[in-house]
């Protein structure tokens, strides 16, 4: 289940009464006086603009990293770091095996408010990159709120029915940074925290090697006793088929897929489906909608939330057809879900699925892994474990032919069974 646990909606019945300064709801939310007149301070929202919303009612600022719609809950007050505890129970005895949390590193803000440095000379005001965000991100006491809820979660288990709840984290950081949330000393954090290495790191330009140093980068980074996770997309940045091409998406999805660890699937990307059409008026991200309509298309991630593509039907099988909260791809005629499952040649579902049972093999569920590039365009990994069959995994990710000996990898005999390739591979088995 997607946990936002950052802020509610101003329509929230807690934002409601603090709002209205009930007892035992006034600082629940972050609220300030204004400073000779104008914001308590410099800080600016994720969506531009000032992060502060004067509220006519209580004659304060109220402080929002996200929308104006989206105040932040103060968790520096133990009462609501107990209620959004019992936020996380409500829906576990709902049934909910997991949790994935959504922007943990605005958790917390600077107690004394203090303004935040430019980030260079001669940046316009509230833009994005104006600011350091160096007393509103990644602040120390975030992470032991992220241990609190993992605490809070086994406990959980362990008095019901001891299955395990998982937990993940969702933090845009650099690398030590995202590794904290895995945990420290003795205590524990997410099961997961997101790898966004092939969303920072990588792009349609990179080399093999770029690619290479994207996973070791984070192998190395990552303690032993933790486990790995690839992400190729999600909601905030442009589809995999987009990003790098529709050509490499079975070769992505063999990289995420057989790599150790977790492979995480953002809808779509099992299909390749791509980024859909969008005008300025159909848009919905704030991000975008509150900036210059000519930068629509840079800025705006309505693109990569268009409705998942079932079948060839009105709105793609999306629904019965009423409008949706985004328009439907174009391309949805072609590229469908249906089509897919259906199709008499291979198609990236059925390789999709071909990775999913190969997954479970010895080799990718437990086996080392031997990682190189063997050119500027290819790149190769081994994945092999004692007395059980090893796999060597080939991706070129240019768009011509190119041949490569791959006799000098470790553990690579001179037979070799070709068990899985992308869509355009003339060497099937």
């Amino acid at each position: 289940m997607d946990f936002v646990p950052n802020h509610s909606s101003d329509k929230h019945e807690w934002f409601i009464k603090s709002e209205n300064r009930e007892p035992g709801y006034e600082d629940f939310y972050i609220w300030r006086d204004g400073v000779n007149g104008s914001e308590p301070n410099n800080w600016l929202s994720i969506f531009k603009y000032s992060a502060w919303k004067y509220s006519e009612k209580r004659k304060q600022y109220y402080y929002h990293a996200f929308a104006e719609a989206q105040p932040d809950l103060n968790y520096r007050n133990p009462l609501v770091v107990e209620e959004m505890k019992d936020v996380l129970k409500f829906w576990m005895d709902r049934g909910v095996d997991g949790f994935r949390m959504d922007a943990v590193t605005s958790l917390f803000e600077d107690e004394a408010l203090r303004n935040e440095p430019k980030a260079g000379n001669n940046v316009p005001p509230y833009e994005n990159d104006y600011l350091k965000h160096i007393y509103t991100k990644d602040l120390p006491e975030t992470y032991d709120m992220i241990y609190q809820w993992r605490k809070f979660i086994e406990e959980y288990s362990n008095e019901h029915d001891g299955d395990a709840r998982i937990m993940m984290t969702e933090a845009y950081t650099d690398i030590d940074n995202t590794m904290r949330y895995y945990g420290e000393d003795d205590r524990k954090g997410a099961h997961f925290t997101f790898n966004f290495q092939f969303i920072t790191k990588i792009n349609k330009k990179s080399t093999a090697r770029d690619i290479v140093g994207a996973v070791e980068e984070w192998m190395y980074h990552m303690p032993t006793k933790y486990t790995a996770n690839w992400v190729l997309g999600n909601h905030d940045n442009a589809r995999v088929a987009t990003r790098f091409g529709p050509e490499r998406v079975d070769g992505m999805n063999m990289l995420a897929a057989f790599l150790p660890g977790v492979m995480v699937t953002y809808n779509g990307e099992e299909i390749g489906q791509e980024n859909g059409e969008i005008t300025w008026e159909e848009g919905q991200d704030p991000s975008a909608c509150n900036g210059d309509p000519n930068n629509f298309d840079k800025v705006s991630r309505d693109f990569e939330r268009t409705p998942f593509h079932w079948d060839n039907s009105i709105n793609a099988g999306f629904n019965e057809g009423r409008q949706p909260w985004l328009p439907v791809s174009e391309k949805y005629i072609t590229n469908n879900l249906a089509a897919q499952k259906v199709a008499t040649s291979e198609s990236h579902f059925r390789i999709y699925q071909e990775l999913l049972k190969l997954r479970q093999l010895p080799a990718f569920t437990k086996g080392s892994l031997s990682i190189s590039a063997i050119s500027t365009n290819v790149l190769a990994f081994i994945r092999e474990v004692v007395h059980e069959t090893s796999y060597v995994v080939v991706i070129n990710i240019a768009n011509k032919e190119e041949t490569v000996d791959i006799s000098s990898l470790r553990g690579v005999k001179k037979s070799i069974k070709v068990i899985a390739t992308d869509i355009n591979s003339n060497k099937r088995n």
